[in-house]
Parts: structure tokens; C-alpha cells; sequence
């Protein structure tokens, strides 16, 4: 095999792994931290993502807007300020439950979190 060859290969290779651990590593959107305590949703293109999670009681949930639009994080317990771009709002979920939330600005976005 020609070394140009097992270069691109190698670079392939490699920018999947990194790409795969950015999107499914220890800080992604959804992902627990090490105490289980944590969890991030991000806010883009006009979406949640993850839009649906399913947390341990007593996780902090941190919503994180990352859309040049402003967005609210609305449900029937929690309500966020309206959050600019970089923006973040956390809450601690004390109870079981599912806790459905959508944008307080722009109620087509939806997303619900699941507190076991």
C-alpha cells in the first residue's frame, strides 16, 4: 500500500474517532457527568436537543442557548428568563416525574424530560 494511502487512512480514521467522542463523550448534549448529577440540552436551530432525556432524580438539567434567537424554557414547575445567545439555565429536578417543556417565545419547540 502506497504511504500516501495509509496517511489519508490514518486521517480518517482518526477524525472519526474524535468526532464520535465529541458527539457522544463525557460533555455531550444529554450525557450524564460523573456524579450522574448533570445534563445538558442544547438550544439550536430552533430545536432541543436532546429534545427528550430521562435523568435521575436529583439531576441539574442546564439548557444552553446556542441560536443567535432568543428562547425561554417554559413548563408548568419551571420557567426560564429569555435566554440570548450563549445563555444558560439550569434546574434541579427533586421529584419523579415527566416534565414536559416547550419555548416560552416559540411554542412549536417541544421537549420533555423524565425524572426516575
Amino acid at each position: 500500500m502506497d504511504k500516501t494511502l495509509q496517511v489519508a487512512i490514518c486521517i480518517v480514521i482518526a477524525t472519526a474517532l474524535i468526532g464520535g467522542y465529541l458527539l457522544f463523550g463525557p460533555n455531550s448534549p444529554g450525557s450524564e457527568g460523573k456524579n450522574g448529577k448533570t445534563s445538558k440540552i442544547i438550544i439550536k436551530d430552533f430545536d432541543f436537543t436532546p429534545a427528550n432525556i430521562t435523568v435521575k432524580e436529583g439531576t441539574t438539567v442546564t439548557w444552553i442557548n446556542k441560536d443567535l434567537a432568543e428562547h425561554m424554557v417554559k413548563s408548568r414547575t419551571f420557567t426560564s428568563p429569555k435566554l440570548d445567545t450563549d445563555q444558560k439555565y439550569e434546574f434541579k429536578f427533586t421529584k419523579k416525574g415527566t416534565y414536559v417543556y416547550v419555548c416560552g417565545i416559540h411554542t412549536f419547540m417541544k421537549g420533555k424530560v423524565v425524572v426516575k
